[in-house]
């Protein structure tokens, strides 16, 4: 109701387009500080699998322990 106040629109649907595009600026601005620009650091990618593991849970291995073949 307050957003349909303060902008003055009272067609539904296009009050749910501006509530999308709301809700999809605030997902970009959270997750912006959780990303990384070290994309080639193994470190790094191997620590994300092992939180995908931990969250899905089966974290019977850690990937981070995985030596690299050569």
């Amino acid at each position: 109701m307050a957003l349909e106040n303060q902008l003055g629109i009272h067609n539904p649907a296009e009050l749910a387009k501006i509530q999308k595009f709301l809700f999809e600026v605030e997902i970009k601005v959270l997750l912006k500080d959780a990303l990384t620009d070290q994309i080639v650091d193994r470190e790094v990618y191997m620590k994300g699998i092992d939180v995908s593991y931990y969250y899905e849970g089966t974290s019977d291995v850690e990937c981070t322990f995985i030596s690299p073949q050569k």
